[in-house]
């Protein structure tokens, strides 16, 4: 006996005509905006060798910090795109998720709608809510109860690229205060930090953007599914 044919939407999901549309122009616009914050983290590398010349020059002195001023200075000032980053990709996780559920109602999510927006921000636990989010987006868009998109996609390598740049961002944070004469010791350390975040912001990119339009392919041309579905881990 022939197994059954797949049906084309799950019971209880809407027709994709008339399942909440596809956030394309929030999911480029997402895309532009993470290759703005990943320029800026790659020209603070680049800047970060004559910063700590600097910095380091001031700390041999005994100069404060506050007089010291240079093309670092300036380049950090391109962190003002997180906000509007943050924005445009919890509103584009938000819809995508909407899209998702409403065809394939059956997959369960981990968190609920308003960690698309909260686990970018909510300390300790935005070590791994997004990831969580993304994932069971991932699987709920491509009816994949085994993960297999999942692997393809390498989210867990995508989740190391950004928890590595935002520790190493963190630390960096720390090594020029904010007055008083910086540590010459710290200060040596900033090409390290900035590269490392640069190269992990860089590959944490080309793997979002990956998995960004893999999104939009299952949201636009929903797979077949069948009854088969498995409790997000």
């Amino acid at each position: 006996m022939s197994e059954p044919a797949p049906q084309p939407y799950a019971f209880g999901a809407v027709p994709p005509a008339a399942a909440p549309g596809v956030p394309t122009g929030l999911a480029v616009t997402a895309l532009v905006l993470a290759a703005v914050y990943t320029l800026v983290e790659v020209l603070l590398f680049l800047a970060s060798f004559g910063a700590a010349e600097s910095y380091g020059a001031a700390a041999r002195e005994g100069a404060d910090v506050a007089t010291v001023f240079t093309a670092y200075d300036v380049v950090g000032i391109g962190y003002v795109v997180l906000l509007p980053l943050w924005i445009v990709t919890s509103l584009f996780l938000q819809r995508a998720r909407a899209r998702a559920v409403a065809l394939a109602p059956d997959f369960p999510h981990r968190r609920g709608p308003v960690w698309t927006w909260l686990g970018w921000v909510v300390p300790v636990v935005g070590l791994w809510f997004p990831y969580q989010v993304v994932r069971d987006l991932v699987r709920n868009a491509w009816r994949d109860a085994w993960g297999d998109q999942e692997q393809r996609l390498h989210l867990g390598f995508w989740w190391t690229t950004w928890v590595l740049a935002l520790v190493a961002s963190q630390i960096t944070s720390r090594v020029i205060p904010w007055s008083g004469v910086p540590d010459a010791d710290a200060v040596a350390l900033l090409p390290l930090l900035h590269g490392t975040t640069a190269v992990a912001t860089v590959v944490g990119l080309v793997l979002w953007v990956r998995i960004v339009t893999s999104l939009l392919h299952a949201l636009e041309a929903p797979p077949h599914v069948t009854a088969v579905t498995e409790p997000a881990k």
